[in-house]
């Protein structure tokens, strides 16, 4: 995803555009457009100046309807690659040469989607365009799990089963990362793209497996950052969420803890040993964490009153 001052910009340029209208005069509508009747009452008139029967503006307004109808199915059918896309995720798996190659293919693919939509011109458009980034991952996971299935089918049975566990919980966690625009316009179209990064997470995961399966060691997953949702979603209450700054290449952090107010910061680095410097908002927190197949978060300074004291350390199993 692209930093946040650049989507919130987009967003507010994009409403403030779709404020304008036109004004019409009243006068000149009422000269050349209708008839006054003996009871001061407007009739609409046809292009010859006869008055239109109750009928015709009947048919006329759902000849409009129609019209406005056709508008909305072609827009939808313009923003929906959904086929298209699973031709292309199936040509980037047939040309590509290793499975690093492969992934590595549909991260541009992915990028070629993400870019339609930041060109969108409208926010609504932006908004329907946003399922296209998630159709590619969707389409890559679901190829990767066909093919776990050729190659080994008695792991299959058992990596399904987790996969669709994982999958029934994406929209809360999508949904829970996208706390910082609750409530705003675009808080829809961002909680789709938590969601397509969701299933890049995972489909890399699956790759892994394949990879094994395979005795492909050569096998590279790519650094997407610390972004995602770290702990257990069975326990959403007490989790680590991590999600871009507004800065490039700065991350917010919210440190989740049941019965406690959360902890908002930010986080910075890695360091050589691939760790991030912690700092809560107010600058009374700090610490470092580090981020893995879960999230490590160990406090170094901290109020008495902290609900992560000084010298504590957490662990986050799992990684979203």
């Amino acid at each position: 995803m692209r930093n946040k001052i650049f989507i919130l910009l987009t967003a507010s340029a994009l409403i403030l555009g779709g404020c304008s209208s036109n004004s019409v005069d009243a006068e000149d509508t009422n000269e050349n457009n209708t008839v006054i009747s003996s009871e001061d009452e407007e009739t609409p008139v046809g292009d010859e100046g006869e008055a239109l029967e109750s009928e015709d503006l009947d048919n006329s307004s759902l000849d409009a309807t129609d019209n406005d109808s056709a508008s909305d199915d072609e827009s939808a059918s313009e923003d929906d690659y959904s086929a298209q896309i699973k031709t292309e995720v199936e040509d980037v798996v047939s040309s590509s040469s290793s499975l690093t190659d492969e992934i590595d293919g549909i991260c541009k693919l992915y990028e070629k989607y993400e870019n339609i939509r930041m060109d969108a011109e409208t926010q609504v458009e932006m908004d329907s365009l946003s399922l296209n980034q998630l159709y590619v991952w969707q389409a890559e996971a679901e190829s990767l799990l066909d093919r776990i299935n050729e190659a080994d089918g008695s792991q299959y049975d058992a990596i399904y089963s987790s996969y669709t566990d994982w999958e029934q919980h994406v929209d809360e966690i999508s949904q829970k990362m996208a706390y910082e625009y609750e409530g705003g316009s675009i808080q829809g179209m961002i909680i789709r793209v938590y969601s397509a990064e969701r299933y890049r997470n995972e489909a890399v995961k699956l790759a892994e497996k394949l990879a094994t399966i395979n005795g492909d060691s050569d096998f590279e997953a790519p650094d997407f950052g610390p972004v995602g949702f770290y702990g257990s979603y069975d326990n959403p209450e007490s989790c680590i969420i991590c999600t871009e700054g507004m800065e490039s290449g700065s991350y917010t952090l919210l440190i989740c803890i049941k019965d406690n107010e959360d902890i908002k910061g930010y986080i910075t680095g890695p360091d050589d040993f691939g760790s991030y410097a912690f700092t809560s908002d107010d600058g009374s927190i700090t610490g470092t964490i580090s981020f893995k197949k879960g999230a490590g978060l160990q406090i170094t300074e901290a109020p008495d009153d902290c609900p992560v004291p000084a010298g504590s350390a957490t662990i986050y199993d799992g990684a979203y």
